[in-house]
């Protein structure tokens, strides 16, 4: 493993813990560094760092896995339907069309899907 790689994951460990230290502290941020001699702009620095880390993994849990297939039926839907598959998909009946996706795509890119559809 690279030394650059295990220095950056050492201090991303110790930074949770000083910044999970802090909250549960119940001290302001500049009071809590004071008190341990941490320097406040590297405090901010790292709690900033983390929250990106944060976000990046979790837009990766969250992103879509490939494409979604849209199919365009001739006749017009009499109602709206929604159910899931013993295959592991999900059918969307409504507004005239049928969509087919993977039960692990994410249901608030469906409901984007069909609010573009709407306006």
């Amino acid at each position: 493993m690279d030394t650059r790689k295990m220095t950056r994951e050492v201090r991303i460990e110790y930074w949770k813990n000083v910044i999970g230290e802090r909250a549960t502290s119940g001290k302001t941020v500049v009071g809590f560094c004071k008190e341990y001699g941490i320097n406040t702009k590297s405090y901010y620095y790292w709690q900033n760092q983390l929250r990106e880390l944060a976000y990046t993994e979790a837009s990766k849990l969250l992103a879509p896995k490939g494409f979604t297939e849209i199919e365009l039926t001739k006749e017009p839907s009499k109602h709206r339907s929604f159910e899931v598959k013993d295959t592991g998909s999900i059918h969307i009946n409504a507004m005239n069309l049928q969509v087919i996706a993977d039960s692990e795509y994410p249901v608030c890119n469906l409901i984007e899907l069909f609010k573009g559809m709407e306006s």
